[in-house]
């Protein structure tokens, strides 16, 4: 019985390891020492902005490069298939740390019109330099690049310059 209970524990703790970092794998891997959040927040990312005073205020205060990070929630429109929920995360490309790319093209060799996905939309059918088109804003984009363990609340994340406008979608 002891065996079994230890086993039971050590699966528990296993899957709920698991799905934690299938919740923030993509704030895990950030490419940042520092994130800052508004306090009205409380520590949820989502829910926290900041003016661009604060903004540049924070950059002058930062040794080094900085760049702003927007998450936004939004769906994917697949042709007769549903749809895909997904993450965008914009940032500055000339300044953010490049995620891990597997596939494709750095962050800061993005042309306009071009995201980097996580490799989890592969298994929606989307493929490198596939074009994927957003469904609240109708706005398409091109996949240019694939990174690996980049998604947020189990969704898969969508990178983007800060000049595809997705950090004022809503």
């Amino acid at each position: 019985i002891m065996i079994a209970i230890l086993f039971l524990v050590f699966f528990i703790t296993a899957l709920s390891n698991g799905l934690g970092y299938a919740d923030s794998a993509a704030m895990s891997n950030l490419k940042a020492d520092y994130v800052v959040l508004n306090k009205e927040a409380n520590g949820v990312l989502i829910k926290s902005g900041l003016s661009n005073k604060e903004i540049q205020e924070i950059e002058k205060q930062v040794e080094g490069n900085a760049s702003t990070l927007n998450v936004s929630i939004s769906t994917l429109e697949r042709e007769s298939k549903g749809s895909v929920d997904v993450v965008y995360v914009t940032v500055n490309k000339a300044t953010y740390g490049n995620p891990l790319i597997i596939e494709g093209k750095d962050i800061n060799e993005l042309l306009d019109g071009e995201v980097i996905a996580d490799e989890r939309l592969k298994k929606f059918g989307y493929s490198l330099y596939a074009t994927i088109k957003d469904s609240r804003t109708g706005k398409e984009m091109k996949i240019a690049g694939f990174t690996k363990d980049h998604v947020y609340s189990h969704m898969p994340v969508i990178f983007a310059d800060l000049s595809m406008g997705f950090q004022s979608m809503y």
